[in-house]
């Protein structure tokens, strides 16, 4: 728990209160979906939507870099990434 928030336990604590404090910026975009609905499908086409049909597996630490849990890392991490 978190703020009274039922979370998975291997978030962190910080990060997650960030996430929930961060502002949206001009060019963010955020993917929504229902748990197990096929959200890394999902990434996948925003992915390969952005950069010109390019696989991810092509270049998996860059998939990585631009698919951020905002969650996971924090709204710092998320604030200071290149826009698409």
């Amino acid at each position: 728990m978190i703020d009274g928030l039922r979370v998975p336990s291997n978030l962190d604590a910080d990060n997650f209160l960030s996430g929930l404090q961060y502002k949206a910026q001009p060019g963010d975009i955020f993917i929504a979906t229902y748990p197990k609905s096929g959200t890394t499908w999902m990434e996948v086409i925003v992915y390969s939507l952005l950069n010109n049909g390019k696989p991810f597996d092509a270049d998996i630490g860059d998939y990585l870099m631009r698919t951020p849990h905002l969650e996971k890392v924090g709204g710092y991490t998320v604030s200071t990434m290149v826009r698409p």
